[in-house]
């Protein structure tokens, strides 16, 4: 399988390409009103309630560090999939 293909998809499944980049037949999780779309934003509004019951104006380091991390682990996790997926799609 393509590494670049793989992340083609990501990243399109992300919504972070442009429209003429995105890989055919693969939806933008993130469109607005969607589950991922929601999530994200109740994502940042406990963000901002939390550096404000923290005293932080702007972001907190280390609830950077568990956002980063999160999605970090996220993608991994996702190109695994997609890896484990294209195997056993291919051997059937």
């Amino acid at each position: 399988m393509e590494e670049r293909f793989m992340e083609e998809v990501y990243d399109t499944l992300k919504g972070v390409l442009i429209p003429q980049a995105r890989v055919a037949g693969v939806e933008n999780a993130f469109e607005p009103g969607g589950e991922c779309e929601r999530a994200y934003s109740q994502m940042l509004d406990a963000y901002e309630r939390l550096c404000q019951r923290l005293g932080v104006e702007e972001e907190d380091d280390d609830v950077e560090i568990i956002i980063r991390s999160l999605i970090k682990i996220e993608g991994i996790l996702c190109r695994k999939m997609f890896t484990y997926g294209w195997k056993f799609a291919k051997s059937e």
